[in-house]
């Protein structure tokens, strides 16, 4: 579970709760994996993209590379 904030929902309609979702940066850097660290150059970051709460717990940033990570050695 991220702790960073998506849209803010609050007296909104469903339309402008969507659009702002949609645009989100946030949704934007999950679904084209902009991710950092090992999981950056990982061979199946399109498959994985690594856990994004556990990069976030550990380091403050969604988008820093997961220390949980099952890769291992294996990753670059």
């Amino acid at each position: 579970m991220l702790q960073e904030p998506i849209v803010n929902i609050i007296g909104k309609s469903s339309s402008q709760i969507r659009k702002e979702y949609i645009s989100s940066d946030v949704i934007k850097n999950l679904v084209e994996r902009n991710v950092g660290g090992k999981c950056k150059t990982c061979e199946i970051k399109r498959l994985c993209g690594g856990c994004r709460a556990a990069a976030e717990g550990i380091s403050r940033k969604y988008l820093a590379e997961d220390p949980t990570c099952w890769m291992g050695k294996n990753n670059k």
